[in-house]
């Protein structure tokens, strides 16, 4: 790449980059939400190629970014005010997918911040399972599955996404076992903490709120700590006939 072509596209990154924070710092003094026109449009994705031109992951880049400004809003925000943050955090993260559907980094966010927020955990599902086709790992469909399967107890999209995550190599063993348990709906407390126990040792401490509450949660649930039910014995015929 030429020297000043370089040049140019740093100095567009500066601009963008203290664009997003001036308005972040401008909401923050006025104390007024991201608007809420920020739901996403399929349509949207187009008009988003368009503009990034012939730097996709580069925009892309700057949407992530943008999410962790936005992500130290919505954690701060209650009230209605405060989905109004998060609306426009999963349009950024919406955003980074549609310019680069491989953005590793944008569905770890999904998953890991957007997912474990009320009301947000169907947009985060949803986005993970309309872009399987460019995933060459199945941990993120293995985490959507179990998103439907214990926040939205949606069995049937459970199942899909696992079946899904079960065609990938690097999670096809866990995947199909874990697809059976959904089926066979055993284990059910257990199973769920080991695996949110697991996604929250690979996330940074500082963005894993999300994920021990929900582990917290389970750990209150009368039906987690009500111990199994010690099988019964079996009588010895050879007592009855000695007595």
């Amino acid at each position: 790449m030429k020297g000043w072509l370089r040049m140019v596209l740093l100095g567009a990154c500066m601009v963008l980059v203290g664009w997003g924070h001036a308005l972040v710092r401008e909401a923050r003094q006025f104390h007024q939400p991201p608007p809420k026109e920020m739901a996403w449009r399929p349509s949207h994705a187009i008009w988003h190629r368009i503009m990034a031109g012939p730097v996709p992951g580069l925009v892309a880049d700057l949407a992530v970014l943008e999410v962790f400004n936005l992500y130290h809003e919505g954690k701060t925000t209650g009230g209605v005010a405060r989905a109004r943050w998060w609306r426009a955090l999963s349009y950024q993260l919406h955003r980074a997918l549609a310019l680069d559907p491989r953005f590793h980094d944008a569905y770890r966010l999904t998953e890991g911040l957007l997912a474990y927020e009320p009301g947000f955990t169907d947009d985060a599902v949803a986005m993970i399972e309309r872009h399987a086709h460019w995933l060459d790992s199945g941990e993120y469909l293995l985490v959507a599955s179990f998103l439907a399967w214990h926040e939205l107890h949606d069995n049937a999209r459970a199942i899909r996404l696992a079946r899904l995550a079960a065609g990938k190599p690097d999670t096809a063993s866990l995947a199909a076992g874990f697809a059976a348990k959904l089926i066979r709906q055993e284990q059910g407390c257990r199973a769920a903490m080991a695996f949110l126990r697991m996604r929250a040792r690979s996330m940074p401490k500082a963005y894993r709120a999300g994920m021990d509450a929900a582990l917290e949660r389970l750990r209150r649930d009368p039906a987690c700590l009500r111990p199994r039910t010690p099988p019964r014995a079996v009588p010895d015929a050879r007592a009855g006939m000695l007595g």
